[in-house]
């Protein structure tokens, strides 16, 4: 009765916690938990390194199963879906759901619904609940970097060539975007321009940002793929597919991903002497029309 219990407390868990919107870019996280869970039964049940005896109300079979297909994915799924970008918090981040698996798993060793076997305990049960969640970890990182990966085979550094006509090169360490080039979830790829017009394609991973900066310029975004907002000053703009925005660069801007997809737009950099020759040519033709 008592596995039950913990089997409808992590769905109940995950009803309340968990993000739907998310289950596309989790998913492939929360299926290498059920085989490691199913893998996990194979293996004890030739050399039982632990059992359960909570069987006076389910069969043995049940209580794997409600592992296999209810508490795991509900653990990988909660788990994967906040998991922190840096490294110093993922150590934090894991290191708290290890100590509530162990915390569960303590609990019911002293009541006595699992008892161990063949060498096993809770030490090894610790160094277990760790590899899992590294696991977890690098499969959602390695699917996140495949989606990214995917997305720039089409809207990357080949096409970029075709579109914008010139080499993709990385920016300088003056540059006034340069501190974007190795923020997380942010791909900047910079075309080879003149002095006055810069050309850029950025790709920003699901639920990333932008962090808010301001500099000389004028800038023009075309939203090639994807859901994003931009927060230009105090206002908030949500942008799709085939929108085009622009602004002054000298106004703080940022922007973020709202969706589990990546997102992707292309940019236009202006210098304030190029806005300044633009603005005399519409002039002087509005003078002669």
């Amino acid at each position: 009765m008592t596995y039950l219990l913990v089997f409808l407390g992590a769905w109940v868990c995950l009803l309340l916690f968990g993000d739907r919107k998310q289950f596309r870019r989790v998913f492939p996280s929360v299926a290498v938990g059920v085989i490691m869970s199913l893998a996990s039964d194979i293996i004890t049940n030739q050399y039982p390194f632990w059992k359960y005896h909570d069987n006076e109300f389910l069969p043995p079979v049940v209580v794997q199963l409600l592992d296999d297909f209810g508490i795991y994915p509900c653990i990988a799924y909660l788990f994967v879906q906040h998991i922190p970008t840096s490294a110093k918090k993922w150590i934090i981040y894991t290191a708290c759901w290890v100590a509530g698996g162990m915390g569960v798993e303590w609990v019911m060793a002293y009541q006595g619904y699992l008892t161990y076997g063949l060498g096993w305990n809770l030490g090894w049960s610790f160094a277990a609940d760790c590899a899992i969640f590294i696991v977890l970890t690098a499969v959602y990182l390695l699917d996140v970097h495949r989606g990214q990966r995917s997305h720039l085979e089409l809207l990357g550094d080949k096409q970029a060539r075709a579109c914008l006509n010139a080499p993709v090169v990385p920016l300088p360490n003056n540059h006034p975007l340069y501190h974007l080039q190795n923020h997380p979830g942010i791909t900047l790829l910079k075309s080879v321009s003149s002095l006055d017009v810069e050309t850029f394609i950025t790709v920003v991973a699901p639920h990333h940002s932008c962090p808010s900066h301001a500099h000389q310029g004028h800038e023009v975004h075309y939203i090639v793929e994807g859901n994003l907002k931009f927060t230009v000053g105090s206002t908030e703009l949500h942008l799709h597919a085939g929108d085009l925005i622009d602004f002054s660069s000298k106004c703080p801007h940022s922007c973020e991903n709202v969706s589990a997809a990546p997102a992707a737009f292309i940019s236009l950099l202006l210098s304030d002497s190029e806005i300044k020759e633009l603005n005399d040519r519409h002039t002087a033709n509005s003078i002669v029309g």
